[in-house]
Formats: structure tokens, C-alpha cells, sequence
């Protein structure tokens, strides 16, 4: 559930996972606060892991 946002040219999004923490997510497309929303775990060659929003 996407729980707040902030903008600055992109949207910082403060996103709970259902029976887990909170992510923050970068995405340039509006979503509404309060709405359900469909997250990626994406892991980089490097090991790093971000969440994103799907295309």
C-alpha cells in the first residue's frame, strides 16, 4: 500500500509490504496514496536489492 510521497521532479514513494517493512520507491508516474500497489524485488549484479514499481 503506498503510504506517502514526496515529489521533486521524480516521486519518492514510502510503500508498506504486506507483513513486512517499508520500502521507498523512485518512480516518475503518479500513484495515489492509500491505493494497493504491485512492486519488483530486483537484485543487481552486484548484489545490491531495490524495489521498483512494474512497466
Amino acid at each position: 500500500m503506498v503510504r506517502s510521497v514526496q515529489w521533486d521532479r521524480v516521486a519518492i514513494y514510502l510503500v508498506s509490504i504486506e507483513n513486512g517493512p517499508s520500502v521507498l520507491i523512485k518512480d516518475k508516474r503518479p500513484h495515489l496514496i492509500g491505493a494497493r500497489a504491485t512492486i519488483e524485488r530486483v537484485t543487481r549484479d552486484n548484489g545490491s536489492i531495490f524495489y521498483r514499481f512494474p512497466e
